[in-house]
């Protein structure tokens, strides 16, 4: 079968395609520049995961959460906006949908009523176990230099990435030695339990004694 300039199966912003393979840059330096990027970009990322789970043992906050929500509300409106350049199946859009549904679902169903907890509870259930799945598909649709790398490299970044989301949950489980209880505080985070307390002495008021003198 003849693939065509303008068919899915030519289409690197579709998802799914069984012929997907990352095509590695034919300069070198380029290449090189491709897994720095994506290392550093990832290792970024996976040190914070990895410091907020050893710190205040949270695996996904709201905060990212809510990003994946925007990011998946934009990509899916882009995506029905821009239907020849970020072309995507149908089956790639209701994963898009299901960060946005879930929100809307707490939004606009009473929490009060059974029914409207048990959409809330269902929908947040089917977007955590579709999670992997949704990040995958924005990767793939933001397409990131991460699907260009050579076989050898995209396991080198994800080894180095998940090698510093290792060493961050590290850091984040021995906070004490590294960031103060005010430090914490001054950052607007959760002060967690166990945070390094350091004692500020009060300056010794000189004038009171000469004036007893």
């Amino acid at each position: 079968m003849t693939r065509t300039h303008g068919s899915d199966d030519a289409d690197p912003t579709v998802i799914g395609n069984a012929h997907d393979a990352p095509v590695a840059p034919s300069d070198p330096r380029a290449s090189a520049r491709a897994l720095l990027i994506v290392a550093v970009s990832g290792g970024l990322y996976g040190w914070s995961l990895g410091w907020d789970y050893g710190a205040f043992g949270i695996e996904i906050g709201y905060r990212r959460m809510f990003e994946v929500v925007v990011i998946s509300l934009i990509v899916l409106v882009l995506s029905l906006t821009h239907r020849r350049v970020l072309r995507a199946r149908i089956g790639t859009r209701v994963l898009l949908l299901l960060p946005v549904l879930y929100v809307g679902t707490a939004l606009l169903l009473s929490d009060t009523s059974i029914a409207g907890q048990i959409a809330v509870l269902a929908s947040s259930l089917l977007l955590l176990v579709s999670l992997p799945f949704i990040l995958i598909v924005l990767a793939r649709m933001l397409d990131l230099d991460f699907f260009r790398l050579s076989k050898r490299d995209q396991w080198l970044a994800g080894a180095l990435i998940v090698v510093v989301t290792v060493l961050g949950a590290v850091a984040g489980t021995h906070h004490n030695r590294l960031v103060t209880c005010d430090e914490f505080e001054r950052a607007g985070d959760y002060v967690p339990p166990g945070c390094l307390q350091i004692a500020i002495e009060q300056p010794v008021d000189l004038s009171v004694g000469l004036i007893a003198e």
